[in-house]
């Protein structure tokens, strides 16, 4: 017997366990499959109909606890419960993305919305026993780390990416290992500074205290309306260096065109980096 408790957008065949399913009751190894609740085999009528009907093929039982039916296949009344049961529960699946949706919107525009990751500069206010944000903590600022994001906006006004990057390795910062899950895999709570990772937090409105949602969110069906809100509190960049170091980042980033009275195939293209 194997026991199948998880469903999601996929379909039965595309999942890695779904996969694995199908391939062990065609081979015979179970005779009956359990699930918790006819929507935990998928969330489209369509595609669910599909796999059940292939493991019906195979002779597979399939019961419902949930509802503590076993689901029919040899009768005209049997299938027709059983669609009604997946169109519910496609219904169900698509009632709840809306509600989601709607719960997100009304928090972002309420300006409630925080990032749910830390970036170098702030933490969770507390943690749970596992490292992670504690129920009700607050992002707050800290001041250490607060000062090493104001030098790296300052010294880029001089540097390079790429100077900056190896400037900041040379003196000995180094960038936390935020995630709790990062630290058990890597083994360590801190690590070496990247070109990329310097680039993104010269590029973060949130240490201009800006948080916004909604430019980079994806939901299937729903385009979000994008929010902006200033938390005061959380700001450690001012708004006028925040804007200069964009406008250098956008220059910067600028190759300049080849001089064609040039003899030199590469003149202005390769330039030094400081």
């Amino acid at each position: 017997m194997r026991k199948a408790t998880v469903g999601c957008k996929k379909p039965l065949w595309e999942r890695p366990a779904g996969k694995r399913l199908l391939a062990d009751a065609k081979a015979g190894k179970f005779k009956v499959i359990i699930v918790y609740k006819f929507n935990r085999l998928g969330r489209n009528m369509i595609e669910t109909e599909e796999a059940i009907a292939q493991l019906f093929s195979y002779g597979i039982i399939i019961y419902d606890v949930k509802n503590q039916m076993v689901l029919d296949n040899s009768t005209a009344t049997g299938k027709m419960i059983r669609q009604f049961m997946g169109m519910m529960a496609e219904f169900e699946a698509s009632n709840n993305a809306e509600a989601m949706r709607d719960g997100l919107e009304r928090v972002a525009s309420s300006g409630k919305m925080l990032p749910n990751y830390i970036r170098l500069g702030y933490d969770w206010s507390a943690h749970d026993e596992r490292g992670h944000k504690a129920k009700g903590a607050d992002m707050v600022i800290i001041p250490e780390e607060a000062a090493l994001v104001r030098l790296m906006f300052d010294r880029y006004e001089q540097l390079s990416l790429q100077g900056l990057t190896r400037w900041l390795n040379d003196q000995g910062y180094r960038l936390p290992c935020k995630m709790p899950g990062q630290q058990e895999r890597f083994g360590r709570n801190e690590r070496l500074f990247t070109h990329r990772d310097v680039a993104t937090i010269l590029s973060a409105p949130i240490f201009t205290g800006m948080v916004e949602w909604g430019k980079t969110t994806k939901m299937t069906g729903w385009t979000p309306v994008p929010h902006s809100y200033h938390h005061p509190e959380l700001q450690i960049i001012g708004f006028d260096q925040f804007n200069i170091v964009q406008g250098l980042r956008k220059s910067r980033s600028k190759v300049p065109t080849k001089s064609a009275a040039s003899p030199y195939i590469f003149s202005g293209i390769i330039r030094c980096p400081l």
